[in-house]
């Protein structure tokens, strides 16, 4: 007798493991032959996308056509999109020195008013970050962009005070391009002669201003939140926040206050003592908030020509 004969069980089993083995290598082998073919179809399919990416088109009078539409669509969601963007940060006005500083003076007389009746305290000598033009005139090039800046920063203060901020410290504006001590504007994109380069114009122009307010936490969110989401174009670049409390209330300095129960009624238990703290530790205290904010103009882009 041989040792397959005396060990029937052991034999058998190791019989299934060969044949297991087997058909696990058999397997492998398949699995990765089909993903070998994968991968080389992916590739293959991949070099075809590209090589057919780099091709112009076959000349033929229908994919002409197809071209020109698709040219023609692209063009006029351009030009939808400008237009859109120029009606929401408005035209820049055509404005005269002396209408500016009329205008300037009448908002400035609405917003000490309008400061009065809601009780939100003002600087002594507040004129809307345009102070030199209260007793001087702008230059011929620069009235209508200051008359335009004015209306933004108006629409901001006035929420500030609509709002009821506790005051409004104050508004610095950053000198526009052609006022006096302005940085070196940006050259217009024109050549200065046959034969010259022409730049390209910037796509926008940011013009900073900067308002410092006294007022609760709530009020700060609210003025951030909807100077973002105005129609004119405005980002608030950098937000500085100060707390009027400095310092953390010392251990031992809250005190307790009891409020009398409420009395007795048939049939109802007298309501217990309510206990209160003579001092909000957080949530009541001001908040001085200075916002640097850039008014931004998109510039109308001249389409290149042909």
């Amino acid at each position: 007798m041989n040792w397959f004969s005396e060990n029937k069980v052991f034999s058998s089993f190791l019989v299934l493991i060969g044949l297991a083995a087997a058909a696990l290598a058999y397997f492998t082998f398949s699995a990765r032959s089909a993903y070998n073919t994968a991968v080389e179809s992916y590739q293959g399919s991949v070099l075809t996308l590209t090589a057919l990416r780099g091709k112009a088109p076959f000349r033929n009078q229908e994919n002409l056509t197809k071209i020109r539409e698709q040219v023609e669509s692209y063009k006029s969601l351009n030009e939808s999109l400008r237009d859109d963007v120029m009606q929401r940060q408005g035209a820049i006005p055509a404005v005269e020195p002396a209408t500016f500083q009329a205008r300037l003076r009448e908002a400035v007389s609405r917003i000490v008013k309008l400061a009065g009746q809601r009780n939100v305290a003002l600087p002594e000598k507040f004129y809307l970050g345009f102070d030199r033009y209260e007793n001087e005139l702008p230059g011929n090039e620069v009235a209508g962009l200051l008359s335009w800046q004015l209306d933004a920063i108006e629409l901001v203060v006035t929420r500030l005070i609509d709002l009821k901020a506790t005051s409004i410290a104050t508004i610095i504006r950053s000198p526009l391009p052609g006022e006096a001590g302005a940085p070196a504007a940006v050259a217009a994109a024109r050549p200065a002669g046959p034969g010259a380069a022409k730049t390209a114009e910037p796509l926008l122009i940011k013009y900073p201003f900067q308002v410092v307010f006294q007022g609760y936490p709530g009020q700060a969110q609210n003025i951030l939140n909807e100077v973002t989401a105005h129609p004119r174009f405005m980002i608030i670049r950098a937000v500085k926040i100060e707390n009027e409390a400095l310092t953390t209330p010392v251990r031992g300095s809250l005190t307790a206050q009891s409020t009398p129960a409420a009395p007795a009624a048939d049939g109802i238990t007298p309501t217990p003592e309510a206990v209160t703290f003579d001092k909000v530790i957080l949530g009541k205290e001001k908040i001085t908030t200075s916002m640097i904010i850039d008014l931004v103009q998109f510039t109308p882009q001249t389409p290149a020509s042909k």
